[in-house]
């Protein structure tokens, strides 16, 4: 009875998961709790209806069966905008001058309509200088990120995308590890009534760093009503 279970459940994984007859058995001898885990994921894959360019993104199922709040975003640059946080170490020993300790010169870049990569190359051709960033940011949103320089640095300057304001100087280069997130300001235009009504200031803690969170509403048209 069990062989006969187990041919059946080997059978319905082969038919969601890419992978022969043979190949579905070595996995289950392999892992059996990774096993029947994956079919439990492939079971709510295929209830909720997980679109296939989501699967190639890597979202295997969805949490629940109501529909999205629609809408669409990034009409604009300027309705998606990225600020990154850096750790409060950072700051800890900043000047705003140049000294003997303080020599790494740290730069706030506010870039709009190109990515941070194409970003770099045009501030190094237009202005001769070479920066390093922490994170990569896409060219359809408004993004201020943090830089640094080996060289000698600049004073607050602009090229056709961008704008580099030079915030002072650390006692050490920052590195990618100082960057502990982003901050995200997103419009959503037309999205079912929803509107953003405010926002509750320092709601958690992560990495030090206290966060604060949207709060959106959406008006029922039946609740309340009679």
């Amino acid at each position: 009875m069990i062989n006969v279970f187990l041919g059946h459940v080997f059978l319905l994984f082969s038919l969601y998961i890419p992978l022969a007859h043979e190949k579905c058995v070595e996995f289950f001898h392999h892992s059996p709790i990774a096993f029947f885990k994956r079919i439990e994921i492939v079971f709510l894959v295929s209830l909720l209806q997980v679109p296939k360019i989501d699967m190639l993104a890597g979202i295997e199922l969805y949490s629940t069966k109501f529909e999205g709040i629609g809408g669409h975003i990034k009409g604009k640059n300027e309705d998606f905008k990225v600020t990154e946080i850096l750790h409060n170490s950072v700051f800890e020993k900043f000047s705003k001058t140049k000294t003997e300790k303080n020599r790494f010169p740290l730069y706030a870049l506010e870039k709009n309509g190109v990515d941070s990569n194409h970003a770099l190359i045009e501030i190094r051709k237009e202005l001769g200088i070479q920066l390093r960033i922490l994170g990569i940011k896409d060219s359809k949103a408004l993004s201020l990120q943090y830089c640094t320089s080996e060289r000698d640095t600049i004073e607050n300057i602009s090229t056709r995308h961008t704008k580099l304001k030079l915030l002072g100087y650390t006692a050490q280069s920052i590195r990618k590890s100082h960057m502990v997130g982003n901050r995200f300001d997103i419009k959503i235009h037309e999205a079912n009534g929803f509107r953003n009504v405010g926002y509750r200031e320092k709601i958690g803690q992560m990495n030090g760093i206290w966060r604060d969170t949207i709060l959106l509403e959406r008006r029922s048209n039946v609740v309340g009503i009679k």
